[in-house]
């Protein structure tokens, strides 16, 4: 190594400046000596200079004391020559490295920028290495001649010496050399030879006498002997068959001479092959084999790249001689076989009894260290565990389909069978379709009770043209995201219930025992499980139908619960089912994400290379979730921490502020409905806010009877009466927004923006000439009213400029309408007046919540003005809906009048709506954690009005009849209880989280001692005395076993060790999470 510019001394102290030892400011200038090397007619010369340095400003001085100078000449006073202490060796060396010395000076460290005076921060100095792109730009040619040069022979054109000791041949026949050794070495043909004895793929080239060309080992004589050691040809070696043997390598395919070994030792040719770490194509005479290396390194590619093998084989042809060769076949082969025999090794088939063939069903699958396994991580009386606490202990199971991972419909089951019957994560396939063809047939299709979601629609789509599996259905676990045992399936006919059926029941069967508690996510689940035991029933035995006392809890995913009707936003969410934490139910979609990468390949191969490549690619997906779930349940853990002191605080303090009486009637009637989902649901309103589709459906039923009756003549076949009092709000309301969003248009705007607005404007102009032309009919006094008006020309008017003439637009109007058409309006504005408050109400309620977030996360200029801006939309929608309300209200007051002169008996629901729909004042836009205040002190709070009518779960006879503001029962009892939910999950979430740590320390501990176990069952006949009474040849088949076992205890040990470190990683990343976690274990109420 070249020397570096200062010499680190073995006993040394510093000297700060503000040491009192140290040097003032003003003298502390020292002398910098250097020593300047250069050629001159081939003799090296040298300068030296002196220099006296000033102190930096920016950085501290820092002298260094050694022993051979304890006081340095911190002035530059001495007068030393600059070789004085110098061995002639090092000037020597110093001499040769003179002729480059900016290769070797190393740069001085850059001073800390600091901060200026204002506290800024300031603006570091740009140098040369901040644009190495720059810089390598200007050296082009430099790189490209060096490049250049080496197609020469370089510095072996001097003296073409062999570089095999004592070799004396001449220079014309020194004209071979190695890709992959040194750049320098050349040899002559014999020594080439046997120079690479052992490195027989390395890639040799010849000089024809104008550049190097390829050539092989093979062809100038290198043999490869097999079965023996090292330089020892067997007397009865038998070539290769046809003597052609190829090796598929990372660097290329080598054609290459192979002698396998024919004496008495009897070793077959693929173990020959197997102990030279060379992986045979076929077990029958082999012509082709793959190197270990090059097998682990595409496996390790499919998983990372998820490259195919037909690309990967590609860019080792290409690297051959960048031409074709026609290996496909072997190479695939080759690689299927080398993922099975990798599963059946790490899973420590090769030391226990009955070897691959006793392999049973998912027990090539990596369980989840976190989750509980019986016997493994899981208290062996655990059911002496209280039933309040038995949620610690639950299976979280996640379900759901994929269909990108389909299958063309090539080869068979009988061609390709593949290697895993059930052995890892894909059900046995011949099981599974007889399961089909029994059962398949006697089930129907089930009406959905729910939204039409696409996974009920697709089950009954068949499959694309030529496609032989539609998707892939599978379970994961839930909270970890790690694939389970046995529970993936292929889909015939989209997602079907007895597909997704069998693959829950095949993982549940993957475990001896399971936990009593089963929370299972499925994103149509609120469909699933209501048959689900009427079919588990007719599938035989199963983990439902033997358990009586097994709890399934069904929940459906976070993000696609949004999708489900109201009823199963409550019953089905995991936020408010109790013993969940904060899982989200999302586990499949992230796992599919990885594992769609796959598809392009998965699609074309043979059900059977599919399957296992698929199995294989799940298991690296486990593993790699096994080695960091420690960080990942630590990084989890302090989030908790933080979430779950922000939500008990903030539920407690909700509660304070409300009255024992509710908060006791509240928690009794909540935990009732954790308990059983029939109870009364708290979480919903007993009265909703009346809305325009139930107003049209009850009038439209009016409408039916009164034309049965003969009231009036049908005047539209398709348009009703109350039809076309509704038309014309929407058509109203459209134009209210049309306007808003064009007032919004800015110079700034794009043309596609522009555009939009421009042709809802004309779709907007069509919708009200077709509804003017139903006004001729149904009031021909207000289509007359509206030619003689100014604005009769609609063509000149933008769209929310023209009126619609609608009775309560003015007292003129009214009188235009018959009594039935003001009465319909007049309805249809009370659920217009109700629909607005229950938004107002949201948008306060997310006002409210928004500034929460806002004072407790947001922090710089960025997120400041993010959430500014957010809030400023919030306040512009309550703007609008307190404006939409208020003309709402005027309308009524009008309609009102008009309808008052007449008989009121179709108006007893509404009779009190004036004392109801109360005038909204500015004072009345508050949210309930808004609470205003009418004087001094806590029992001067009181709510709005808004929060006392319909949509708030109140009764609103009460209301109008005592005309007061009471406690709100719904609103604030929905927010109660969520509140509580919040804070529960969690809480739960941390005690899950502390139960996950301790069971994937005891996972690692018991994994650990059973390949310690294995080990040590293979030294009693590792360390047995040899029988000499035994014949030569079963002493040699002794000693062979020997020597397997001791490559087993090996693995044994090197995976034990694994686990153990795994094991320490997760005590000291863990730390004491768990103490923190379980702080405070039991669950907050706040009913005292």
């Amino acid at each position: 190594m070249p020397p570096k510019k200062r010499v680190r001394a073995a006993e040394f102290s510093f000297l700060e400046e503000n040491d009192p030892g140290a040097p003032s400011q003003e003298t502390a200038a020292y002398n910098d000596e250097h020593s300047h090397y250069e050629s001159i007619s081939g003799v090296i010369q040298q300068t030296d200079a002196r220099a006296a340095v000033p102190p930096s400003p920016v950085k501290k001085r820092v002298t260094v004391r050694t022993q051979e100078d304890p006081e340095p000449d911190i002035l530059g006073s001495g007068n030393s020559d600059s070789n004085s202490g110098r061995s002639s060796d090092d000037v020597a060396w110093l001499e040769a490295m003179s002729q480059a010395p900016s290769l070797w000076d190393e740069p001085e460290p850059e001073p800390d920028p600091g901060k200026g005076e204002d506290g800024s921060k300031k603006k570091r100095k740009r140098t040369q290495a901040d644009d190495p792109l720059g810089l390598f730009t200007g050296r082009l040619d430099e790189y490209v001649e060096e490049m250049l040069r080496l197609e020469g022979f370089g510095d072996a054109e001097d003296v073409r010496d062999c570089h095999h000791p004592g070799c004396r041949a001449l220079p014309i026949d020194v004209i071979y050399r190695c890709r992959d050794c040194s750049v320098t070495a050349v040899w002559c043909k014999s020594c080439v030879v046997q120079d690479h004895t052992q490195m027989y793929l390395h890639r040799i080239e010849k000089w024809n006498g104008k550049f190097f060309e390829r050539v092989t080992l093979k062809s100038l004589g290198l043999r490869i002997q097999l079965g023996h050691k090292v330089g020892v040809t067997c007397s009865m070696r038998r070539a290769a068959f046809d003597d052609s043997f190829y090796i598929i390598d990372s660097d290329g395919i080598h054609p290459v001479g192979l002698d396998f070994c024919g004496c008495h030792q009897g070793i077959t040719p693929v173990r020959q092959l197997l102990r030279e770490r060379l992986f045979p194509a076929t077990t029958i005479d082999p012509r082709t084999a793959c190197t270990f290396r090059v097998l682990e390194t595409f496996q390790m590619l499919s998983f990372t790249g998820k490259i195919s093998a037909y690309e990967f084989l590609a860019g080792i042809f290409r690297r051959t001689d960048n031409t074709w060769n026609d290996r496909n076949k072997e190479f695939m082969r080759m690689v299927h076989e080398y993922r099975h025999l990798r599963s059946l090794k790490r899973f420590g088939r090769g030391h226990e009894p009955g070897g691959a063939a006793g392999t049973k069903e998912g027990e090539l699958a990596l369980l989840c260290p976190a989750c509980p396994h019986m016997g493994i991580n899981m208290p062996s009386k655990w059911k002496s565990i209280p039933r309040a606490k038995r949620w610690l202990y639950a299976l979280f199971v996640a379900m759901d389909a994929n269909f990108r991972l389909r299958r063309k419909d090539v080869s068979s089951d009988a061609r390709d069978p593949g290697f895993n019957r059930g052995f890892a994560y894909i059900v046995w396939e011949k099981v599974f379709k007889e399961f089909l063809e029994t059962h398949g047939k006697n089930l129907g299709d089930e009406k959905s009770a729910c939204n039409n979601h696409d996974a009920i629609k697709s089950a009954n789509v068949r499959g694309a043209r030529g496609v032989a599996a539609s998707g892939l259905g599978g379970t994961e676990c839930a909270r970890h995201d790690m694939r389970r045992a046995m529970g993936a399936a292929d889909l015939q006919k989209g997602e079907r219930y007895i597909n997704m059926d069998y693959i829950m029941l095949s993982t549940l069967r993957s475990e001896p025992t399971v936990p009593r508690i089963l929370n299972l996510s499925y994103d149509i689940g609120c469909q699933w499980i209501i048959n689900l035991m009427q079919r588990c029933n007719r599938y035989g035995d199963n983990v439902f139908t033997k358990n009586d006392d097994f709890k399934v809890n069904c929940l459906v995913p976070k993000f696609h619960l949004a999708a489900h009707v109201a009823s199963c936003q409550t019953e089905f969410s995991f936020n408010l089912t109790p013993g969940v934490g904060r899982t989200d139910g999302e586990a499949p979609e992230r796992g599919w994400a990885l594992s769609n990468k796959l598809a392009a390949s998965t699609r074309e191969m043979g059900p059977g290379n599919r399957r296992d490549t698929l199995d294989d690619s799940f298991g690296d997906m486990n593993w790699t979730k096994t080695v960091g779930i420690a960080h990942t349940l630590a990084i989890r853990a302090e989030k908790a921490l933080v979430k779950r002191k922000e939500q008990v605080e903030a539920f407690q303090d909700f509660a304070a502020a409300l009255p024992l009486k509710s908060r006791r009637k509240w928690t009794r009637l909540v935990r009732k409905w954790e308990k059983d989902h029939d109870e009364e649901n708290p979480y919903e309103n007993e009265q909703t806010a009346l809305t325009q589709q139930s107003v049209r459906n009850r009038l439209a039923k009016e409408d039916q009877k009164a034309l049965s009756d003969g009231v009036f003549d049908e005047v539209h076949s398709d348009v009703t009466p109350s039809v076309f009092i509704l038309q014309g709000l929407e058509i109203e309301e459209a134009q209210r927004r049309l306007q808003k969003d064009a007032a919004s248009l800015t110079s700034g705007s794009t043309d596609l923006e522009r555009s939009t607005v421009l042709e809802r404007g004309n779709a907007l102009y069509r919708r009200i000439e077709g509804w003017v032309a139903l006004q001729r009919l149904y009031a021909p006094k207000g289509a007359r009213l509206r030619d003689d008006s100014e604005d009769r020309d609609t063509s000149v008017l933008s769209p929310w400029s023209i009126s619609l003439h609608l009775p309560s637009d003015s007292a003129t109007t009214l009188k235009c309408y018959d009594r039935r058409l003001v009465r319909y309006e007049f309805h249809f504005r009370i659920a217009q007046a109700e629909t607005t408050l229950k938004s107002l109400r949201g948008l306060l309620l997310y006002q409210s919540h928004m500034a929460n977030s806002k004072a407790a996360y947001a922090s710089g200029t960025e997120a400041n003005t993010r959430s500014n801006t957010l809030l400023q939309e919030i306040s512009d929608r309550i703007a609008t809906d307190v404006s939409k309300y208020r003309k709402c209200r005027e309308r009524l007051c009008r309609l009102w009048a008009s309808l008052a002169d007449g008989p009121m008996t179709d108006f007893e629901a509404e009779k009190n709506w004036e004392r109801i729909l109360l005038p909204l004042e500015d004072a009345d836009v508050a949210s309930v954690t808004s609470l205003q205040f009418d004087g001094f002190g806590e029992g001067d709070r009181g709510l709005t009005w808004i929060w006392t009518v319909a949509g708030t779960g109140h009764d609103l006879t009460d209301i109008a009849n005592t005309g007061k503001c009471i406690p709100p029962s719904g609103s604030l009892r929905i927010e109660f209880c969520r509140t509580r939910a919040r804070a529960h999950r969690w809480q739960e979430e941390c005690l899950l989280l502390a139960a996950e740590m301790r069971r994937v320390e005891l996972f690692f501990q018991w994994d650990a001692k059973r390949w310690v176990e294995r080990a040590e069952r293979l030294s009693e006949s590792i360390n047995a005395p040899l029988d000499t009474s035994f014949d030569a040849y079963k002493q040699w088949q002794i000693e062979s076993q020997k020597k397997i076992d001791r490559g087993k205890a090996a693995f044994a040990w090197r995976q034990a060790e694994i686990r153990k470190a795994l094991f320490k990683k997760a005590q000291t990343v863990h730390g004491n999470l768990i103490e923190r976690l379980e702080t405070d274990s039991d669950i907050v109420e706040c009913d005292e």
